[in-house]
């Protein structure tokens, strides 16, 4: 079942996310986020880093401070890459920040 974007973003970030990636040409941009804790949906949205159509950087100062962090797959291949995993272990059990 396919899960429905406004479930866990406000719209307007949504739209964020777009405009940066545009922005890129398609690129893979790493995005840190904040959730509003009330409606349990990301709320604000800031591009950290732009990289190229198979991977991006991590800024990991910045998503220490974040609630969760974004990144976006441009081949639309949605499975993690072995960095990714890396980095979700970092973040999530180093730092409290979900990926």
């Amino acid at each position: 079942m396919e899960k429905n974007p406004a479930e866990f973003f406000a719209l307007p970030v949504l739209e964020d996310l777009k405009k940066a990636i545009e922005s890129n040409q398609g690129g893979e941009v790493f995005f840190i986020g904040f959730v509003n804790p009330e409606t349990r949906k990301i709320t604000e949205v800031e591009a950290v880093v732009f990289g190229n159509q198979s991977m991006t950087p991590v800024f990991l100062e910045k998503a220490v401070s974040a609630d969760v962090v974004i990144h976006n797959h441009p081949s639309g291949n949605l499975q993690p890459s072995h960095e990714d995993l890396q980095m979700a272990d970092i973040l999530m059990n180093h730092a409290g920040v979900s990926f």
